[in-house]
């Protein structure tokens, strides 16, 4: 197979990515051993050329000998290698995230992600939405690992229920219900008035704004006896990050951190904020998912 200079390019700043300096020849070794063929003297030329790019930083080492006898030269990676990277990654992510929407497109039964909503309310010893009650749900920018299931398996599980759908401008929800409101905004400047909602549900914290500021304008369109619930995946909660044994957990954080729409946020300063508006709080965990729950009751009227 022929690989391209992009190609090299790229598979030289993932070899990079895992090691603070190389040398040249182990660096060609480490290529070689991923099947990417390319001769030792072509591979020096574009080492040099990433490093005038300033996609890699080089110097000699010290008293290092190649099996020449000359002196060794060191590779890292550079400010401009780091960037290309992130974005060769945020790429394929977008890839992989537009791949499963166009799958969910075609999807019709939610109804296993429904239960999963059953679940978690039933393990917070939460009441489900009546009939007529007002359900918010208020998400961040893309995530369609979860908010998909979450908007449809809600519409399906509660058809006698209006379900309004906050999403920043330019997302594009693909299906609209016949219960379902999409309006236009943020999870910290939600376009609804005071008292407006009987429950309130966010996905995450956005990192633009606080905890508190987010959980203050959800509590604000929440009337008094309303449920607030929030997701935060555990990959964002400091205390229950984990350590990523499964592919999709590290694809998962890899989207957290290289599109930085969410901020990490501590379990338990959520609780300490929510004291402000219920005298009861709970959270759960629901499938890599730490669930908040709280009733606003008295003290945040």
């Amino acid at each position: 197979m022929t690989y391209s200079l992009k190609d090299i390019e790229r598979n030289v700043l993932n070899v990079l990515s895992e090691e603070e300096e190389i040398h040249g020849y182990d660096l060609w070794k480490r290529l070689s051993s991923k099947g990417i063929k390319c001769h030792s003297n072509h591979l020096y030329i574009i080492l040099k050329e990433m490093e005038e790019k300033g996609l890699l930083k080089g110097r000699w080492e010290e008293n290092g000998k190649n099996i020449n006898g000359g002196r060794r030269h060191l590779y890292s990676m550079g400010r401009e290698g780091t960037e290309a990277l992130n974005s060769s990654l945020m790429e394929s992510l977008s890839l992989l995230m537009t791949s499963y929407v166009n799958y969910m497109r075609h999807k019709e039964d939610f109804t296993g992600f429904g239960k999963v909503v059953i679940d978690a309310f039933t393990q917070l010893d939460s009441p489900l939405p009546k009939e007529g009650e007002i359900v918010v749900l208020a998400l961040s920018y893309h995530d369609p690992l979860t908010c998909y299931q979450l908007i449809f398996s809600l519409t399906d599980l509660f058809p006698r229920n209006a379900i309004y759908v906050v999403t920043p401008p330019g997302m594009e929800i693909f299906e609209r219900r016949r219960n379902m409101t999409v309006l236009q905004g943020w999870r910290y400047d939600i376009p609804l008035k005071d008292g407006f909602t009987d429950y309130v549900i966010i996905e995450g914290f956005p990192s633009q704004v606080s905890e508190d500021e987010t959980i203050d304008e959800a509590m604000r369109i929440l009337r008094s006896g309303g449920k607030f619930v929030a997701q935060v995946k555990n990959t964002m909660v400091k205390e229950k990050r984990p350590e990523y044994p499964f592919f999709s957990e590290y694809v998962e954080e890899l989207y957290y951190q290289l599109f930085k729409q969410d901020s990490e946020i501590s379990a338990e300063n959520i609780e300490k904020i929510l004291t402000k508006y219920s005298r009861n709080q709970k959270s759960t965990d629901m499938m890599g998912t730490t669930v908040f729950y709280c009733e606003k009751d008295v003290l945040g009227t």
